[in-house]
């Protein structure tokens, strides 16, 4: 069995820096570094906590406090600063310590407490990571619930067409989930001054973008962030869509680039139409850089300029319509944006595949036509730590 150590902390400086270290030659590693070696082997018993030198031949690297919580595993708690931790870190692999992520060691640690069960190990560690709670709350329902508790329906079921329909369905939710766990883009788009700048600051509650009467003001995008219900959306304000004006100066060009790069990630799309100058969405061009299937909505902006009448709405097929000004209706924006991503239809309790290693195996599945041999075979490494 390895010796690890991984720094559990974040990079970069701080005040205190935690470095984990875990296997049989812990103890000994931790009384061969430190100084004076003889007096802290013998304190080094459970539960204890000493204060040390890190020593490098006869040079003093840090003072640090070294917490023993059990036989093979230590926590070296040392000064933040990024060069003291990488000298520290250096040292422990000169000494035959392996250096690994803390993700790792958290895994590591979730696999000695789920032991048959690495679906639970997996989602005690992955919920960590999440960006939302609502996120962190659906993968940490994997551990007992969701995808462990089917995985083990899976293994009872004696039809094929069943398990693999059933896996068809959580790859369906898993698309849902994935935007609850990681968050959505969601690309503020239209004709250059049609509101995206004004709209976006109207969102975030801060003046972001920068906002004039000048068509085009934007030319590069600005990004903000804001949590709405179960998700954390990142919204993108970009220049204008204008193939036109790609071809006017190298400048213009590399920020229609830049938009339509951006275009590629987003999860959804929202097209502003200007109220006062109204445009049909040229959708042949959209899906000449968009997946076809990126949800669009037509905003209709900038309705406190004129009266708008039915006979506009339904020409330009719009979906809603706001002030980006005045904020008028930008709460419905926002909820017609959940809808439509269709994050609120997703149980917190529903089984999904949270890692890429489920979603392979979930593939594999779906590729094996009938065999339920070779279908129980995968299921079974998707649940058991052993394979």
């Amino acid at each position: 069995m390895e010796t690890n150590a991984a720094l559990m902390t974040g990079k970069g400086a701080a005040a205190i820096s935690c470095i984990t270290i875990v296997g049989p030659k812990a103890k000994e590693v931790i009384s061969k570094i430190t100084k004076p070696a003889s007096n802290v082997a013998s304190r080094l018993q459970k539960e204890s906590l000493i204060l040390t030198e890190i020593m490098d031949s006869e040079r003093i690297v840090d003072q640090v406090l070294v917490a023993c919580e059990g036989d093979d595993k230590f926590t070296i708690n040392a000064h933040g600063n990024p060069i003291l931790v990488e000298s520290i870190m250096e040292l422990l692999k000169s000494n035959g310590v392996k250096l690994i992520s803390g993700k790792e060691m958290l895994m590591l640690e979730a696999l000695q407490k789920n032991p048959d069960n690495l679906i639970a190990a997996e989602a005690s560690v992955e919920h960590i990571y999440s960006k939302t709670i609502a996120g962190s709350k659906l993968i940490f329902n994997q551990k007992t619930h969701g995808l462990s508790k089917l995985a083990n329906l899976w293994l009872k079921e004696i039809s094929p067409t069943k398990i693999q329909t059933s896996c068809a369905e959580v790859l369906e939710n898993t698309k849902v989930a994935e935007l609850i766990i990681s968050g959505a883009k969601v690309m503020i788009a239209g004709a250059p001054n049609s509101g995206k700048s004004t709209l976006l600051n109207q969102i975030c509650g801060k003046q972001k973008a920068i906002v004039a009467d000048i068509a085009g003001t934007t030319r590069d995008w600005v990004g903000a962030t804001i949590i709405a219900g179960s998700l954390e959306i990142e919204f993108f304000d970009t220049a204008g869509l204008d193939e036109e004006l790609a071809t006017k100066t190298k400048l213009d060009k590399v920020s229609q680039e830049v938009t339509l790069d951006l275009f590629k990630q987003a999860n959804l799309l929202l097209y502003l139409i200007d109220a006062q100058n109204p445009e049909k969405i040229d959708f042949e061009l959209l899906h000449k850089y968009i997946p076809k299937n990126t949800t669009v909505i037509s905003v209709l902006n900038k309705i406190d300029k004129r009266n708008i009448d039915t006979q506009i709405l339904e020409k330009f097929n719009i979906d809603i319509s706001i002030s980006a000004e005045n904020g008028e209706n930008i709460d419905g924006l926002i909820s017609l944006i959940e809808r439509k991503l269709s994050t609120t239809n997703l149980n917190s309790t529903e089984a999904i595949f949270f890692t890429e290693r489920h979603k392979k195996i979930a593939r594999e599945i779906l590729d094996c036509e009938q065999d339920i041999d070779k279908i129980k075979s995968l299921v079974n490494k998707l649940i058991n730590p052993k394979g």
